[in-house]
């Protein structure tokens, strides 16, 4: 209730729903994946309204399986309203998969509340579903606490659980390349601290392993897929500065990260500044009022230092330009790694806070507290995101901006580098052109995905289409299959040797194909092993209760 209540409170707070920096990419992955279902096209798909119709196929590189949910939901409203309610559902699951994971670690309700209310609602969380809506990044907040557990029952719970860290870290990828590298650093540093348990029980180290094996069967849909077409070509993210040559030009100086540490309570309009807080700060302060040296205690004392390290790695002053820290360049901004403070304090905090109110009466009190801060949090944000948004795009809403607008993308890091640039295609139209003379082209058209027309010629001519190459696309003349290559401009060119009508689609690769069902296959395979492992279990424990009564 206090979740739910609280995620409403979020969404009024961030009302009108103004276009954040990433918004409309996501925006239209949404809309291809819902025409793509309706036309029956899914998984085997390219968005064919990007780009002024020429086609941006991001779904090779940001998976879409996640978001078929708020597809669905787009067919039988709109496409805002789809992204509205995504907002919404994966709050409510980042809180409840951290309440879980807290739960199970730390045995103890009231941290398991107080940590999911610190890591659903805190400052980095916000201002990457709104002010950068980093919808990909904002997915990865719920799975990152299934991936700790997992790590944690191999470390120190029950390792046949190994399934666990399969679940979780197959949906940290199916949401966010970036931050499943990032947690597989992490993941290294928590296993080199706990060694000894792994080293003392060798069997954990094994099922560690068949963890990862199993992952990168079960994430196959997008993975094979993805390098397919990093190998097919040369897209702009390679070369155009999406990866930054100096990690300290884009990291934060230690003034405002110490100054982020205190701030997120008040309302005060700023630039746009990645921040921890001042709720999940004054959370891992109250280590102060804990006493003892349990298990428990030092692996929150473990999350904490980790955390401030991860931070301290966001600043100018870390030593970027030293190996290995120069071969992390591709995550892009240091403050990424704010997720992983975040979720570490907020469960370190929580864990402090229970410990350190020993009645119900001071656990209630707290909780009233951290409920009523999360509010002053929610609002702070709120108006930070509303003044920062309106001053970049004024304040139009997503509902106000133009549909051709809005099935459109920034940054383009997709594109491949042969095409000129984003403008070019804008000023090239949609027209069809040809190595040697215009040839007669007639009944051209282009509906949901699939270019038509038919020629008049009687020499060989190559043709360029209207269409960004991707390695999947077919094309038929006369109902004969002709190549579909790339042409010097990044378009689609085809040849052709004879009159007739010509039809070009976007077919996908035999990669994909397999990849797909050998994803459904494992994960059917996965649930299958699971099912049957807590049925022994329930029948071993049944057996052992009979026999002792």
């Amino acid at each position: 209730m206090i979740l739910t209540l609280l995620t409403i409170y979020m969404m009024l707070a961030n009302k009108p729903l103004l276009l954040g920096h990433d918004m409309l990419v996501h925006y239209a992955r949404i809309e291809g994946l819902k025409n793509a279902i309706e036309d029956g096209r899914f998984p085997w798909y390219i968005n064919y309204n990007g780009l002024d119709g020429y086609g941006y196929f991001i779904k090779a590189f940001y998976c879409d399986l996640l978001l078929v949910p708020f597809a669905v939901i787009a067919i039988f409203t709109d496409n805002v309203t789809a992204y509205e309610c995504m907002i919404f559902i994966i709050t409510l699951l980042c809180g409840i998969s951290t309440y879980l994971v807290i739960k199970r670690i730390y045995n103890s309700s009231v941290a398991a509340i107080l940590g999911a209310l610190l890591y659903t609602f805190c400052c980095y969380r916000l201002l990457d579903l709104f002010i950068r809506a980093a919808i990909g990044e904002s997915f990865a907040f719920i799975f990152l606490p299934i991936v700790l557990l997992g790590a944690y029952e191999i470390i120190r719970g029950d390792y046949k659980k190994w399934y666990i860290l399969t679940i979780g870290y197959s949906l940290l990828i199916f949401s966010h390349l970036i931050s499943s590298a990032l947690t597989f650093i992490t993941l290294i540093i928590f296993f080199v601290i706990y060694y000894k348990c792994l080293i003392r029980e060798p069997k954990r180290i094994t099922y560690l392993f068949i963890a990862a094996l199993v992952t990168l069967i079960i994430t196959a849909y997008y993975l094979f897929p993805m390098i397919e077409q990093m190998m097919s070509n040369t897209f702009y993210y390679e070369v155009k500065g999406s990866i930054p040559d100096n990690m300290n030009s884009v990291a934060v100086r230690i003034t405002p990260i110490i100054e982020g540490m205190i701030q997120g309570v008040t309302s005060h309009l700023q630039t746009f500044h990645v921040k921890i807080g001042l709720l999940l700060t004054a959370s891992i302060c109250t280590r102060v009022f804990v006493s003892g040296k349990s298990k428990l205690v030092r692996s929150a004392d473990i999350l904490v230092i980790v955390g401030l390290f991860y931070v301290f790695m966001s600043s100018t002053i870390f030593p970027w330009a030293i190996f290995p820290f120069n071969k992390l360049s591709f995550m892009q901004f240091p403050w990424r790694l704010y997720q992983f403070s975040s979720l570490f304090f907020a469960i370190a905090g929580g864990f402090y806070l229970s410990e350190a109110t020993k009645t119900n009466k001071r656990k209630l009190i707290v909780l009233i507290g951290f409920i009523i801060g999360t509010c002053i949090v929610i609002n702070s944000e709120g108006k930070n995101f509303t003044y920062q948004i309106a001053e970049i795009h004024g304040n139009n809403t997503l509902r106000e901006i133009d549909e051709t607008k809005r099935s459109n993308y920034s940054g383009l890091e997709y594109m491949p580098i042969k095409v000129p640039s984003s403008s070019y295609i804008y000023d090239r139209g949609n027209r069809i052109s040809t190595k040697s003379e215009e040839p007669n082209i007639t009944d051209y058209k282009k509906e949901k995905g699939i270019t038509s027309f038919n020629v008049n010629t009687n020499k060989k001519d190559i043709l360029e289409l209207p269409l960004i190459y991707y390695k999947g696309y077919s094309a038929t003349l006369n109902g004969k299959e002709i190549t579909a290559e790339q042409s010097p401009n990044g378009l689609i060119e085809i040849p052709v040797e004879q009159s007739g009508e010509v039809i070009v689609y976007y077919k996908g690769t035999l990669i994909q194909k397999i990849s797909f069902y050998i994803t459904i296959i494992s994960i059917l395979g996965l649930c299958i092993y699971i099912f049957s492992q807590k049925r022994k279990k329930s029948h071993l424990k049944y057996k052992y209760d009979d026999t002792t009564v």
